[in-house]
């Protein structure tokens, strides 16, 4: 990759995050390019990023000051900005329903690039509006979006490895991602959020 701009630094930065190393680790976000100007942060400087999969699919979001997402991490890619990701536990029925008992959050300002396979789906939900989808396509959701698991009683597909158990039902106000092909992971990555 060439750049105009000579005063543009590369460096290696050894975890997206510190306070989450195994997170960061788990989520192949190590031993990363960190690209920064000292001289002038006014100046915006694009960065491409592509892959080696014909069927990988990216998706930028923007964080605003005052927003919250809602973020799997292992779906980043890249961070750009001053955005924050924390780690909240999430001991309630419905998290162990969808197997994940650890949530992310990126909160601040900047933005997050996300990855799917097989293409990702930006949608926004209007005050009242109800969606139902398969319980693992989330990538992310706004802080307005509520997530509710529902029993999709089809217990014998289920059985048969066919079809999940649950759905996730989004409800509420804000924006979503999805992924458009189901991902399988395994049930430690899934309890951790991954």
């Amino acid at each position: 990759t060439e750049f105009e701009d000579s005063r543009l630094r590369k460096g290696t930065q050894m975890m997206l995050s510190w306070r989450l190393w195994y997170m960061s680790w788990r989520c192949g976000l190590h031993v990363l390019t960190r690209f920064s100007n000292p001289d002038d942060s006014s100046r915006t400087h694009e960065v491409n990023i592509t892959s080696n999969d014909p069927d990988e699919y990216f998706s930028v979001i923007t964080v605003e000051p005052g927003q919250r997402y809602y973020i799997t991490p292992a779906d980043i890619v890249a961070v750009s900005g001053g955005v924050d990701i924390r780690a909240h536990w999430r001991l309630w029925l419905p998290a162990w329903c969808m197997g994940q008992v650890r949530a992310y959050v990126a909160s601040g300002r900047g933005t997050v690039v996300v990855r799917a396979v097989g293409g990702i789906t930006a949608d926004t939900l209007e005050p009242g509006q109800v969606t139902v989808r398969k319980l693992h396509s989330l990538i992310c959701a706004s802080q307005g979006v509520q997530l509710h698991v529902r029993r999709t009683e089809t217990l014998i597909p289920y059985l048969l490895g066919k079809a999940t158990l649950f759905d996730l039902r989004l409800q509420g106000h804000g924006t979503y991602c999805i992924r458009n092909t189901y991902s399988h992971s395994t049930v430690v990555g899934r309890l951790l959020g991954f």
